[in-house]
């Protein structure tokens, strides 16, 4: 509700300065996030040098926009980009991995989720088997690298018939706005203003979010007044 809420990481770094080298390694400073197509945009200021050492008095202020062993010294600003609701992530290794939500009741006909899940393994990542010492196979030959699953249960945690993990359409890829589907079957309509539960099957994967939708939704209007805000600006009542 944006006034209750609990650290899930305290007092790790969102975004850290750059390396040694870099132009932003002293410090920086984030303007507030704007939200375009499937992607968080942060606008930045960033520096080089000691906080402090843009005031006449500072030891290093005469070294303020110079150029040093090939470098310039000062501030600039930079742009840093995330995918839309890429803060955190709920990830499945090799081993596999699930994880099912609390009873929801929801209103919509789709179910929408935002995940990565590699098809191929990274560079690096294939090599020799450690136990017997040959080289792994092809990746085309042991399927997809990462994988998700979903299934729907009910309150009681019962896999509902045609929703089981079995009959989901198993998704491999990077995508912010996939449509879930089981045996081709996207239409959820008829589980509206039910107690269900999901469980999400994850291998090789992160899910970043999910949300119930209606099969068309309406575009969300642009807000002038507040670039990168959703929705209609509130009216202002004087008093």
């Amino acid at each position: 509700d944006g006034a209750h809420w609990t650290r899930v990481a305290p007092h790790w770094w969102f975004m850290r300065p750059g390396l040694w080298g870099t132009w932003d390694r002293e410090h920086v400073a984030l303007a507030k996030p704007i939200v375009r197509d499937d992607k968080i945009l942060f606008y930045y200021t960033g520096h080089n040098v000691p906080c402090g050492s843009g005031l006449s008095g500072h030891l290093q202020h005469d070294l303020v926009h110079k150029v040093v062993e090939g470098q310039r010294l000062g501030y600039a600003i930079g742009l840093a980009t995330l995918r839309l609701d890429g803060f955190v992530s709920l990830e499945g290794y090799e081993i596999g991995g699930t994880v099912t939500t609390r009873p929801l009741v929801f209103e919509g006909s789709r179910l929408i989720f935002n995940a990565r899940a590699p098809e191929k393994p990274f560079s690096g990542m294939a090599g020799a088997d450690a136990q017997t010492g040959r080289a792994s196979p092809p990746v085309s030959s042991v399927g997809p690298h990462g994988t998700l699953k979903i299934e729907i249960q009910d309150a009681a945690g019962a896999p509902l018939p045609g929703f089981t993990a079995a009959d989901f359409d198993v998704f491999s890829g990077d995508r912010v706005h996939q449509v879930a589907t089981w045996k081709g079957r996207a239409d959820l309509g008829a589980l509206g203003g039910k107690t269900v539960r999901l469980k999400f099957f994850l291998h090789n994967a992160a899910l970043y979010s999910f949300q119930f939708a209606p099969e068309r939704p309406k575009p969300e209007p642009m807000n002038r007044l507040c670039p990168g805000c959703r929705g209609r600006p509130r009216a202002s009542v004087a008093g």
